[in-house]
């Protein structure tokens, strides 16, 4: 399992696990997505994706877009 970060959420140290309640300072989340990011471990490279948000819960469903083909993956 790869760890990201995200700036959206009030605590930016809190570790959140899939299914894990989330909530910003001024609101729960109930669907959704939030912007994460990463370094790739391979190429180093910075990645941002969205990772998506239902029932107030933390899915494993992430959305981002590869810069080479613009494809979008899940």
């Amino acid at each position: 399992m790869h760890d990201w970060q995200t700036k959206a959420l009030e605590n930016a140290l809190f570790r959140y696990e899939i299914g894990d309640s989330v909530s910003t300072p001024m609101a729960e989340i109930l669907k959704g997505n939030i912007a994460i990011h990463t370094i790739c471990p391979n190429c180093k490279e910075f990645v941002e994706a969205k990772i998506w948000i239902e029932d107030l819960k933390l899915t494993n469903r992430a959305t981002y877009k590869r810069e080479s083909n613009g494809s979008s993956q899940k």
